[in-house]
Order: structure tokens, then sequence, then C-alpha cells
């Protein structure tokens, strides 16, 4: 027969277990969330008028935002620890 006791140290490690977990997915929460923001900004940007103030834009403004945004990912990869295994950033 085990003793109550002896079950304490256990259901104390599993509590760090979780919290650390929850912080875990916490943060990826916060990246993913990041990572869509992103997304939704570059798509702004690639339409051919600034949805700011309705203007055309150049094709130079694009780029410049663009570059923007691609080291904004590049942040991202970096802070989350993602992988560019194909070099693509």
């Amino acid at each position: 027969m085990k003793k109550k006791g002896a079950q304490k140290p256990k259901i104390k490690l599993k509590q760090q277990e979780l919290e650390q977990n929850e912080k875990n997915l916490s943060e990826i929460r916060e990246g993913q969330e990041k990572y869509s923001n992103g997304l939704r900004k570059v798509s702004e940007i690639i339409h051919p008028f600034s949805t700011k103030d309705s203007k055309p834009q150049t094709s130079t403004q694009v780029e410049s935002l663009l570059e923007e945004q691609a080291q904004n990912f590049e942040n991202i990869a970096n802070i989350y620890e993602i992988n560019d295994s194909k070099a693509r950033l």
C-alpha cells in the first residue's frame, strides 16, 4: 500500500509541468497572432491602393513596405526559434 505523502512530490511535479506547458502554449499563441497580423499586413501592402488614404501606391512604396514585413517575419522566426531549413528568409 502506498502512502499518500509519497504522492505529493509527484503532484507538485505535475503542477510545475502543467504551468510550463501553459506558458509554452501562451507563447505559441502569441507567435501565431504576430504571424497572422503579418500576413494581414502583407495583404494590405500589396493592394494597389493604400488602405489608409486610398491613394495609388508606387512599386517603390510596396517594395519598401514588403521589405519591412519580411524583416518582421524574420524577427518572429528568431524570437520563436523557427527553423528556416529552406533558407527562405
